[in-house]
């Protein structure tokens, strides 16, 4: 008899065209895998994978099984589900997420998810836009918010905010340095993130475009710690105006108000096609409680530079 196992190891091994990631992506090994392969094809009486390459292929029989795989296993999904509506809502999500929004308004969406839908678990995972981009793609990820758009087939955007950057001192640069003029920018080194990040492209673009020549620029792969070397007056830190607002206004920071902000867009994106209730619900309260000025940083008292 064919079990749906079987049934969802030939589809995500066909969908990802690599044993490993397929394995991994149905949290099994791949001798697991390739065992449950092997079954199906023993049920079926003919070879369902051509294992005469090296890359991964369907024989003419297997792409036929595949096409009628595919409305067989969204109905099993939607029956998995029949009946469930609302706070019955369960299950786990995997939800991918860069360090921004992991610093602003992803407290508050967790805590709306949890009292909406007592009973769905989120598994945060947070990493580069690239990377997320990749897993959401590879079905690794359930969904993810990014800061960059690319045009993939595979996947479908939904631009949720437009989040402005700008340049930020310390007040502390003042007191080492008397000769210090808040535009003056060239003096000290400038902190952005790692160059491979689509928010140092934004950023060269930006700098390039108003003349701002920075002494030397030193990249980062964290984000808070971005902030907290130019809180300790290192230098000048390209970083998001909503996060570094509640600093600014105790005085912790300086924002250099010579030039426009710097506008990155982020967006939600998931795979193309249907989507699971359960997904859906959680894409719509994500969207809703996307607000990149809510600030982890709103509590800090005013400083003393006395």
């Amino acid at each position: 008899m064919i079990t749906i196992r079987q049934l969802q190891a030939l589809y995500w091994v066909a969908k990802l065209q690599n044993y490993s990631d397929a394995a991994e992506h149905l949290h099994l090994s791949p001798s697991a895998l390739s065992k449950r392969l092997v079954e199906l094809e023993t049920i079926m009486g003919k070879a369902i994978l051509d294992r005469s390459g090296y890359r991964i292929a369907l024989t003419q029989f297997g792409r036929a099984f595949l096409e009628r795989t595919g409305p067989f296993l969204r109905a099993y999904d939607e029956l998995c589900k029949f009946g469930v509506e609302g706070d019955e809502l369960e299950g786990h999500v995997s939800f991918g997420l860069p360090q921004l929004v992991a610093l602003t308004w992803f407290p508050k969406a967790i805590a709306s998810l949890r009292s909406h839908y007592p009973k769905i678990v989120l598994e945060p995972y947070v990493n580069t836009a690239s990377e997320l981009i990749e897993r959401t793609k590879k079905g690794f990820i359930d969904c993810s918010v990014v800061n960059t758009l690319t045009f993939d087939e595979d996947l479908a955007y939904t631009k949720v905010s437009d989040v402005e950057h700008s340049l930020f001192i310390s007040p502390k640069l003042l007191a080492y340095d008397a000769s210090f003029e808040s535009v003056d920018v060239h003096k000290y080194p400038v902190l952005t993130q790692v160059p491979d990040s689509n928010v140092t492209h934004v950023f060269n673009g930006w700098a390039l475009k108003h003349g701002i020549e920075a002494r030397k620029v030193l990249t980062i792969n964290s984000l808070n710690a971005i902030l907290q070397m130019v809180l300790a007056g290192i230098g000048a830190g390209f970083l998001p105006s909503g996060l570094c607002a509640p600093l600014v206004r105790h005085q912790y920071l300086i924002k250099l108000q010579k030039m426009p902000d710097a506008i990155l867009g982020y967006y939600f994106v998931r795979q193309k096609g249907p989507t699971s209730e359960l997904n859906s619900a959680v894409e719509a309260l994500m969207i809703s409680n996307c607000d990149f000025h809510l600030s982890m940083y709103a509590e800090f008292p005013k400083p003393d530079y006395s």
